[in-house]
């Protein structure tokens, strides 16, 4: 296992014929800028998608008459 306190892990992957990861990506000057772009989008969209969803969810388990179709629903299958 090599010391990863000491550079001895990057030393390995990039000599690594087929690394999981190729390291040369993070030398490419745009890819911080994008990850930033797309840290601070998921920041936003993820509160707005977990609102919507939780609102829909709501508008359906609390619309009007839903009891009485429920009861409705087990009587129906308590009969067959």
């Amino acid at each position: 296992m090599p010391d990863r306190r000491n550079g001895e892990h990057h030393r390995v992957v990039v000599r690594t014929a087929s690394p999981l990861i190729e390291l040369s990506i993070f030398r490419i000057r745009p890819f911080p800028v994008e990850n930033l772009v797309l840290g601070v989008s998921m920041l936003v969209f993820v509160p707005v998608f977990f609102k919507a969803v939780a609102t829909i969810v709501a508008f359906v388990g609390l619309r009007p008459g839903l009891q009485q179709e429920a009861e409705a629903t087990e009587a129906e299958e308590a009969l067959a």
